[in-house]
């Protein structure tokens, strides 16, 4: 005897939700119509593979955030808490770690012994342009599946969002 029941047609594409017109607020809209969920869902994809590529070089997303940040010049803990957004503790074991391999040293300040600067090591200088170099393929990759002035749009409307939300007022915190 056949089956007469319908199976659902799960092979069906079906039309996303229009996004909502700017400054109206959809009453019920799906996950799919919300900028935050694709923005999250990009970052995680890539987050994930940029970790797995990190890896190999021994050093985790924070502590390449870190010794970025430190092409730059020495800091202090408390300035690199702020630029990273975590509280000095975690600075603290980021750069207990990070000391640990030989990437980056603690020293007296010039003009104030009592404050102590964060700096690359010979190591850390030798090992940053690799880690530049995979962030620099990750972000290529990822942004080769569109085309490059939609690239280079995104890029600066991302920086332009970025920007606004920290000189908001009141500020836009999470």
């Amino acid at each position: 005897m056949v089956n007469k029941r319908q199976t659902p047609a799960v092979n069906r594409r079906q039309k996303p939700a229009p996004l909502p017109k700017a400054g109206e607020a959809p009453a019920r809209a799906a996950p799919q119509a919300s900028f935050g969920y694709w923005l999250f869902q990009v970052h995680r994809r890539m987050h994930a593979i940029f970790l797995e590529r990190l890896a190999p070089l021994g050093v985790t997303g924070a502590q390449w955030a870190l010794l970025a940040w430190l092409e730059a010049g020495p800091k202090s803990p408390a300035a690199i808490a702020s630029r990273l957004g975590v509280d000095r503790a975690a600075v603290s074991r980021l750069i207990d770690q990070l000391e640990s391999q030989g990437l980056v040293s603690r020293q007296p300040g010039p003009r104030d012994r009592r404050v102590v600067l964060i700096s690359l090591t010979r190591q850390g200088l030798v090992l940053l342009p690799k880690l530049k170099q995979v962030s620099a393929e990750t972000n290529r990759e990822f942004l080769s599946l569109i085309e490059p002035s939609q690239a280079a749009q995104l890029l600066a409307l991302i920086r332009l969002l970025g920007e606004r939300i920290e000189n908001s007022e009141p500020p836009v915190t999470g």
